[in-house]
């Protein structure tokens, strides 16, 4: 008999493919309605965002900081039973571009992103122009 369980890798691969064609809704459908979004620094938009509204109002607030198309690279996955890592770097066109390179720390519970933790390679730059 086949498993048809969805495992983490499973919504991974599929959030992260909606995230890198900017199909934000399809990517933001990934979340659990109570999901923790744990985001570094001093910007504006670092601390502890708690349920779906504040994840996804963060990540919005992100992308209107970098106007322009941003691009999310894939560079590798390390994945456990209900935590992937994500290693991507995210490049932000518009009049100042500019690229991140981040390690996000996903659980996923239940068929959904339930938290998120991010960890930047250069915090002053990501503080900088999301500040």
């Amino acid at each position: 008999m086949q498993n048809t369980r969805t495992t983490a890798v499973d919504v991974m691969t599929s959030y992260i493919s909606a995230m890198r064609a900017g199909r934000w809704e399809e990517g933001f459908a990934h979340f659990a309605p109570g999901i923790v979004g744990h985001v570094p620094g001093t910007s504006p938009v670092a601390g502890v965002k708690n349920g779906k509204a504040e994840v996804v109002g963060y990540l919005r607030a992100a992308l209107a900081r970098a106007p322009g198309e941003v691009r999310v690279d894939l560079l590798d996955m390390l994945a456990g039973e209900e935590h992937v890592a994500l290693f991507v770097r995210e490049r932000f066109g518009g009049p100042s571009p500019f690229e991140l390179l981040r390690l996000n720390l996903y659980r996923v519970r239940e068929g959904l992103i339930d938290e998120i933790r991010i960890f930047e390679a250069d915090q002053a730059t990501a503080d900088a122009h999301f500040g």
